[in-house]
């Protein structure tokens, strides 16, 4: 009853399709007081290739050496698991019908998108080709950042951080969709 005076607008916004690399998917609620739709733009400008945000991250990063050493027994894990796989290519985990999907992911550079950056120590998120998880630095260029843009604090916390964050794309969606409303009406 208190929003009756705003005209609400929501829709999904995913990562991907707003000039992203992450399946990443948010609601945006927006309120307007002077009743006018707040129009949020969820099609496609570009689809791009995960090998973009793979191609750009370089020693030159903050990140960069922000790595999660793997023990050896997660290797061999991680070898079986080809491009696009998962745990299920992991005989000994393969048939767990409670272990989710994004378990021992490895990126597919080729592919349009990956898998939403959530806590990817935790899931084991796999670098395309190395017998890794993400690096801090990686996760962030997948989240749309650039190297100058750097976390803080312990090496989980870091991970936590991207793990926690809006991708950039999304948040500039809702920065532009924001002015061009304000630019429209108060201009």
């Amino acid at each position: 009853q208190k929003l009756s005076d705003y005209k609400l607008t929501a829709n999904y916004v995913i990562d991907y399709l707003v000039g992203g690399f992450q399946k990443r998917k948010r609601l945006i609620l927006f309120g307007s007081r002077n009743k006018e739709e707040v129009i949020i733009p969820t099609k496609p400008i570009q689809l791009r290739k995960v090998k973009e945000a793979f191609d750009k991250v370089n020693s030159d990063w903050i990140n960069f050496n922000d790595i999660t050493v793997p023990r050896p027994e997660s290797i061999e894990k991680m070898r079986l698991v080809p491009a696009g796989g998962n745990f299920k290519s992991i005989p000994s985990m393969a048939n767990n019908p409670k272990t989710h999907s994004n378990r021992y992911r490895r990126i597919d550079v080729e592919a349009n998108f990956c898998p939403t950056i959530a806590n990817f120590r935790k899931c084991q998120l796999l670098h395309p080709v190395e017998n890794r998880i993400l690096s801090v630095a990686e996760a962030l260029a997948l989240s749309g950042f650039e190297k100058d843009f750097g976390l803080y604090g312990t090496l989980s916390e870091k991970q936590l951080q991207v793990a926690n964050g809006v991708p950039y794309f999304i948040a500039k969606t809702m920065k532009d969709t924001v002015l061009q409303f304000f630019r429209k009406f108060y201009n």
